[in-house]
């Protein structure tokens, strides 16, 4: 069973769970939700940039999506770093 961890961003809450719950493989994603929603993901590659699987990067990554453009409230689409 994947580990769903939670974060506040910006008054809003966020599930993250690491695909596979393992950090030592490549090609897998960390996929962030907006908590009560499940169709508006992003999918960080934590490998892709040397990204440290921590709960300040997950935010950073959060605040720069939804700055590019990613809008988790409409419950659809997704966005890739």
């Amino acid at each position: 069973m994947k580990q769903k961890r939670k974060i506040e961003v910006d008054n809003h809450s966020y599930v993250w769970v690491l695909e596979g719950n393992e950090i030592y493989t490549e090609d897998k994603w960390i996929i962030v939700t907006l908590q009560g929603t499940s169709y508006s993901r992003l999918y960080i590659n934590p490998y892709a940039h040397d990204f440290e699987i921590k709960p300040s990067y997950i935010k950073k990554a959060i605040e720069y999506a939804r700055i590019n453009g990613w809008l988790p409230e409409g419950n659809k689409g997704e966005m890739r770093l």
